[in-house]
């Protein structure tokens, strides 16, 4: 039986119905999706790396990438932030998400006097690089211990197709650094609005959408084949 953790935000939270419905062979799979409503590349990574120190290695991964300037923070499971919505635990950690450099963040007061010292809430795309590093060491980490993947934004970070999007902050290209062999072809996000199927708030597509993405040949047959 194979294992399989799926890791993102909002967007990657209830995908594996879609797996399991486009690949029949992983129906008897063991699923773990530790996507966070909210988060942002740092929670993904950090749970990447938690997962992996204190479970058996999965056998894939799929992990469905977010905005570029969602910042988020590793605090001590004693820290009571019970007035704030985005933040989730795990056995080690109390994940706090910011929600971009103009998020949620900006309605706690603690979070303020902490993430007030990380944005410059003039230019979104100040922190990209810190996030860039964190989906480096994801790929890292899966080349390194030979764990197949598949890996995508929820949007194409250098051609957001809404304004929320483009809020989650955009780059001209991805840097060299950034191995792209298991990267698939195009973002889920964009095809919902190369489909006519663009969500309502911008940024949040229907599962039914996602699972036509996942049907898309490029997109099938990368992942088929990562899966085997």
């Amino acid at each position: 039986m194979k294992n399989i953790l799926i890791l993102g935000s909002s967007a990657g939270m209830g995908i594996e119905k879609s797996f399991k419905e486009v690949f029949p062979n992983i129906q008897d799979s063991n699923i773990t999706n530790l996507s966070g409503n909210g988060a942002g590349n740092f929670y993904i990574a950090g749970r990447l790396f938690e997962y992996i120190s204190h479970n058996k290695k999965p056998n894939y991964i799929f992990f469905k990438f977010t905005g570029l300037n969602r910042w988020d923070l590793p605090f001590d499971q004693k820290v009571s932030l019970d007035d704030y919505q985005y933040q989730t635990n795990s056995k080690l950690t109390k994940w706090v998400f910011s929600g971009g450099y103009s998020g949620s963040w900006l309605t706690n007061n603690i979070l303020k006097k902490i993430f007030c010292y990380i944005y410059d809430v003039k230019d979104q795309n100040r922190t990209n690089d810190q996030s860039m590093q964190q989906i480096f060491s994801c790929i890292s980490l899966c080349e390194t211990l030979k764990i197949n993947y598949n890996w995508t934004f929820y949007y194409d970070i250098t051609n957001p197709p809404s304004k929320s999007s483009s809020e989650d902050g955009f780059i001209e290209k991805l840097p060299y650094y950034i191995s792209t062999k298991k990267m698939l072809d195009f973002a889920p996000l964009n095809y919902s609005y190369d489909i006519n199927e663009e969500p309502e708030d911008g940024n949040h597509y229907e599962k039914s959408t996602f699972t036509k993405y996942l049907k898309e040949k490029k997109i099938y047959n990368k992942i088929k084949k990562s899966l085997k």
